[in-house]
């Protein structure tokens, strides 16, 4: 089964924690996101998934917009594959280097930064202290 955002999915999955269940894909251009786990809340009357863990995968070459969050701080891990990050630092100068598994980064709020897979399979780890698309302020668009 596949949605096409995380409301679908979070409906979806409403009272299941307890149940095996298959993982569901949220397509993107660049390949897509499996939802593992998240803490619905409440913030400002809109809904919000606080302690997001999900699982990311990219097609080779393909990439994610150049983006930022206001409030979203993530971790990034690479499980599989290889990835190029492009991070901004504390100043916006921009900062490129790979991600081979079992390194990680971390993503402060505010800091513009584009993934890319280089491998033929790759998975990313995303831990995130929130995931909603309002945050997401996309400056160059991706795949």
């Amino acid at each position: 089964m596949k949605f096409n955002n995380t409301e679908d999915y979070v409906a979806h999955t409403k009272d299941k924690e307890t149940e095996p269940s298959k993982a569901t894909v949220i397509p993107k251009g660049w390949g897509g996101e499996y939802f593992a786990y998240h803490t619905p809340q409440e913030h400002n009357g809109q809904k919000l998934d606080v302690d997001t863990v999900k699982l990311m995968y990219f097609e080779k070459d393909k990439k994610c917009s150049i983006h930022y969050h206001k409030l979203k701080e993530e971790y990034f891990i690479c499980v599989v594959g290889r990835f190029r990050i492009e991070l901004t630092d504390e100043w916006g100068s921009p900062n490129v280097f790979e991600l081979e598994p079992f390194q990680r980064v971390f993503i402060p709020k505010m800091r513009e930064h584009r993934i890319i897979g280089l491998e033929d399979k790759n998975i990313l780890l995303e831990v995130s202290s929130l995931d909603h698309p309002d945050d997401s302020i996309r400056l160059v668009k991706g795949d």
